[in-house]
């Protein structure tokens, strides 16, 4: 049977309780230069549990908060931070093994 779509297409049934809950208890990075843009996700993971570490600006903070901490679950990374590619920090989550994600603006 094929389901139907929701009337309200911001309505994710039963999978929005489980995308609500997912960061819950999570340690977040997010690695985002342009402060609005990253104060709208922080604020997005905290509403859902997340303990949010950042945002941060630059590459150096994020490799210094990477090697820093004891426990970083997943990481949102800009792909430019200030016209500089970040794979020099995905590199550093890869080593530890911890998954990430790019995010930009096209």
């Amino acid at each position: 049977m094929r389901r139907q779509p929701p009337e309200n297409p911001h309505d994710l049934g039963e999978m929005g309780s489980v995308a609500e809950s997912a960061p819950a208890g999570r340690r977040i990075l997010i690695v985002e230069d342009e402060y609005f843009l990253a104060d709208d996700l922080k604020q997005i993971l905290s509403r859902r549990s997340a303990e949010v570490l950042g945002p941060v600006p630059t590459m150096s903070e994020a490799l210094k908060l990477i090697n820093d901490s004891q426990r970083i679950d997943c990481a949102v990374l800009d792909v430019n931070l200030g016209g500089k590619s970040v794979f020099p920090i995905s590199a550093a989550l890869k080593e530890r093994n911890i998954p990430f994600l790019f995010a930009t603006r096209i």
